[in-house]
């Protein structure tokens, strides 16, 4: 893990974001940055726990129940081994105590779902990474990560933490979400650490809304499903 590089404004796989930034503005980069692919950092975020109360109208109806939904507690030197978040949503943390070092891993060829399965089977089994792209975050006290669905990713705990997170859905993010889904139903067990409960009706009422939503925003949509 120490011989991956690090995550730095411009990289790949993550945005670099700033809580100094005007909120909307910055709301509207995390969203952007979701569309194009990309995980998102936001520095010295010690709003962040009423962040989704605040969302402008326009940003907040592309997301769907955004709130904390669960709370990390590690002794120092624990390592979480690779996997995906079950079900599909985009996962956020934000860093309370201590620090944490996250692995952020994007597959060379995403866009084909049997070599992505495979090749997450040996990530997942025997931690062979020769076919992801990697990148460490490292998640301080007020800083918070969002990522993408179904992104794999391994995690470890330096010091004593406590770490707080959650999960919401995005229109915007709906292919991922299939990807993501389809490789739990391929090999659940193995890939994802937990299930989540009510995700089928939290995407049935997702669904239920595409009529209210902008008409801009209902082609973006159905132009990246």
């Amino acid at each position: 893990m120490a011989a991956l590089p690090a995550s730095k404004p411009g990289s790949t796989l993550v945005t670099h974001l700033n809580s100094a930034m005007p909120e909307d503005i910055l709301l509207s980069e995390i969203r952007s940055s979701l569309q194009d692919g990309k995980a998102v950092v936001v520095c010295a975020v010690w709003w962040i726990c009423m962040i989704w109360s605040y969302m402008p109208k326009n940003i907040i109806v592309l997301m769907w129940k955004a709130q904390l939904r669960f709370c990390l507690i590690h002794q120092g030197a624990v390592v979480t081994p690779p996997h995906h978040d079950s079900e599909g949503p985009n996962t956020f943390v934000i860093g309370k105590i201590g620090l944490k070092i996250w692995v952020l891993l994007r597959h060379v060829n995403g866009d084909n779902l049997e070599e992505l399965a495979q090749n997450a089977v040996s990530l997942c089994s025997n931690h062979d990474m020769t076919k992801f792209e990697a990148e460490t975050v490292t998640i301080a006290p007020g800083d918070m990560l969002i990522q993408l669905p179904g992104m794999f990713h391994m995690v470890y705990t330096p010091i004593p933490s406590l770490t707080l997170g959650g999960h919401f859905f995005l229109w915007d993010a709906l292919h991922e979400t299939l990807v993501s889904r389809a490789l739990d139903h391929l090999n659940s067990m193995l890939f994802t650490n937990q299930e989540h409960e009510h995700t089928d009706e939290t995407l049935w009422q997702m669904a239920t809304m595409l009529p209210r939503l902008p008409q801009e925003e209902i082609a973006f949509t159905l132009t990246h499903l």
